[in-house]
């Protein structure tokens, strides 16, 4: 009886444990920034180029969409990265970190505006997922991000 109810135990234990550890679901990072609603003033040049230099540099990455602005004078900017593995996430967070502090060197003395809401924003990272969302509505932004990839 002792074990019989001993291996039912562990069955159930066993279970469990399958249960929870499925693998993530993956953000689809296109369409999470077609979600984002971005005007026609926000481009996305060369993101092939882009997608490969991260390769290059980081490893493995899994998916990677970005948007910035047009005008070049705009801070607006957003890189949206699913990297393999931790590892890979954290030379992307690196990368997008130096991203963030030379848009703030740029805009310090000249343009303030700018400057103040690259201020407001920064460079996120969840597990695989590293995310810079530079934008006067980065908080909306962000919240959207924060949904899809949780």
């Amino acid at each position: 009886m002792k074990r019989a109810f001993a291996i039912a135990l562990l069955l159930a234990m066993t279970l469990t444990l399958a249960a929870c550890g499925g693998k993530a679901k993956s953000a689809d990072l296109a369409a999470v920034m077609a979600e984002f609603k971005l005007g026609d003033e926000m481009m996305t040049p060369g993101i092939e180029r882009f997608d490969r230099h991260l390769r290059h540099r980081c490893g493995h990455v899994k998916q990677c969409a970005a948007a910035m602005h047009s005008s070049g004078v705009n801070c607006d900017e957003i890189i949206l990265i699913e990297a393999v593995d931790a590892a890979a996430a954290g030379r992307v967070k690196a990368i997008l970190d130096a991203r963030y502090q030379a848009k703030l060197t740029e805009t310090k003395d000249y343009l303030p505006d700018e400057y103040a809401i690259i201020q407001q924003c920064s460079v996120t990272a969840r597990g695989n997922d590293v995310a810079m969302i530079v934008a006067p509505n980065a908080a909306e932004l962000t919240a959207i991000y924060d949904k899809s990839v949780s």
